[in-house]
């Protein structure tokens, strides 16, 4: 059970931050455009920074994907 509530979280960690992201990319693509305030929608340093967090959460989402795998056959016998 433990497995399957580890897989759950990181999963819901891993889809929050991506969506976080994304939503304050608009945002700030937004403020570049319509008010003239950020500068530049992303420099290259954030730009890399988010690379590499979404590369880790990659990591960690395939990790839950191996983990699910690997603990569904035990799921699937409880229920029989």
């Amino acid at each position: 059970m433990w497995f399957l509530w580890w897989s759950f979280g990181l999963s819901a960690e891993a889809y929050w931050n991506t969506s976080n992201l994304i939503d304050e990319m608009f945002k700030r693509e937004h403020a570049v455009y319509h008010e003239g305030s950020f500068g530049h929608p992303v420099d290259t340093i954030e730009a890399i920074q988010h690379f590499v967090l979404l590369m880790v959460l990659t990591v960690v989402t395939w990790i839950v994907g191996c983990s699910l795998g690997d603990s569904m056959d035990e799921l699937v016998n409880w229920f029989n």
